[in-house]
């Protein structure tokens, strides 16, 4: 099988239910990994884990949350499909302009 196959089998295997409760998962282990690193950089809340092997994990937490977003998108309808993708680039754009402006405000 190559990687569109194997992922669609996946896709088929697990359906929306059950793509939608793993990158939930996903984006949690994300969200931990990411406060994992956040603490190896700042060093004031001690972890035994080098910046090295944070930065691994959460090299393969961001591997792992993508891998299932593109799956959970192919089990989704064409139309769905084209819906999120619109909507998520009409948020992405206001979301980037607030962070710019709230960065911008704290420079005052």
């Amino acid at each position: 099988m190559d990687k569109q196959e194997k992922m669609n089998f996946i896709a088929i295997k697990l359906g929306k239910e059950e793509l939608l409760a793993a990158a939930a998962e996903e984006a949690t282990e994300l969200a931990q990994a990411a406060l994992k690193l956040r603490r190896a950089y700042s060093g004031t809340n001690y972890t035994p884990n080098t910046d090295y092997m944070c930065l691994k994990n959460i090299a393969e937490e961001i591997a792992d949350l993508e891998l299932c977003v593109d799956v959970l998108k192919l089990s989704l309808t064409i139309n769905s499909t084209i819906f999120i993708n619109k909507e998520k680039a009409d948020i992405k754009e206001k979301k980037l302009d607030r962070w710019v402006q709230r960065l911008e405000l704290n420079e005052k």
